[in-house]
């Protein structure tokens, strides 16, 4: 059963990853505050769980709307396998879930309830027909990085009343690796969709654009964006600006050292380049930070160092073999 709970919600494709940045806008966050707390803990609990439940749903939804088209392409969907009614009762049960829990918990916040509606309509309105708008063009791009990246940072900003340009930097950032991971998840489906006739933006317009789209546009906004996030946050967090300067000297020795050729982390057609950082480094290091704000966060860190865990055995990896190639 968990097995198959796991694979419905494609748990493993988001959790070290969509999760984990959200995990980053809540340790800065509560490190905003001026006493940050044993409620704060709570707070980002309640935001972890919901997030979850949002994140879930939104595969869900799509593996539903996509469970023909899958088959077609040769994909791996769990819905695809079940009868239809069953399908839609998981979609309809999980939908219910999800807006029902968010109104009991925020009814008396309506501007972070109506952020998480307006989410799960998009996630909704992304996949489901006739809107569906992962096949109307350059609009599939932004609505998947909205609904994705965007509304999730905004929610967890003003659910902990931590707004400031900072936060608001993070927003465009998390847009921004939100269309590129859009853009490369579009290329590498090229193939799949045109079997599939599924009418994306590499099926209509090649994938020789939406390369350009990414490499003279997306990335290097990505990056200018990047920087700001962290030159803010360093303003008010010094130790994220030494940490800054140490991952670019790592990734200065990483090319160095490496076969570039062979080491996808730095590709710009891949969801790994700059992953580490922000799926591992950063989050990680707010949460170590928080410990010297109150000796609760202690759990905070231990539980940070265990959502992260899979990601943490690549890093020792990848140290490992930096540091033998130097011997």
């Amino acid at each position: 059963m968990l097995s198959f709970v796991r694979n419905l919600v494609r748990w493993r494709t988001w959790y070290d990853s969509k999760v984990s940045f959200f995990l980053m806008c809540m340790f800065y966050s509560a490190l905003t505050h001026s006493s940050p707390g044993i409620f704060l803990v709570g707070e980002m609990a309640v935001l972890l769980l919901l997030l979850c439940l949002y994140a879930s749903l939104g595969h869900i939804i799509n593996s539903f709307s996509d469970r023909k088209i899958d088959l077609i392409a040769g994909k791996s969907n769990t819905l695809a396998h079940i009868q239809e009614k069953y399908g839609l009762g998981l979609v309809v049960l999980v939908v219910i879930a999800s807006l029902v829990m968010t109104f009991l918990i925020y009814i008396e916040r309506p501007a972070v309830l109506l952020l998480f509606y307006l989410a799960i309509a998009i996630a909704a309105f992304y996949s489901l027909p006739p809107i569906r708008l992962k096949e109307r063009g350059i609009f599939g791009l932004i609505s998947a990085a909205i609904a994705q990246r965007t509304l999730p940072v905004a929610i967890v900003f003003q659910a902990m009343d931590a707004w400031n340009w900072t936060a608001l930097i993070i927003c465009i950032l998390g847009t921004l690796t939100g269309i590129r991971y859009i853009i490369v998840h579009q290329i590498k489906d090229e193939s799949a969709d045109l079997r599939a006739c599924v009418r994306t933006v590499a099926t209509t317009r090649g994938v020789a654009f939406l390369r350009r789209l990414l490499r003279q546009i997306v990335f290097p906004l990505e990056l200018v964006t990047l920087v700001v996030a962290l030159f803010l946050m360093s303003m008010e967090l010094q130790p994220v600006g030494v940490a800054a300067v140490i991952y670019i000297f790592w990734s200065v020795l990483q090319l160095l050292v490496l076969d570039r050729n062979n080491e996808t982390r730095f590709s710009v057609e891949s969801y790994i380049i700059l992953a580490d950082f922000y799926y591992f480094y950063w989050p990680l290091l707010l949460s170590a930070l928080l410990i010297g704000r109150d000796n609760v966060f202690w759990a905070v860190f231990l539980f940070t160092l265990v959502w992260l865990f899979r990601r943490l055995r690549r890093e020792i990896v990848q140290v490992w073999r930096v540091f033998n190639t130097l011997r």
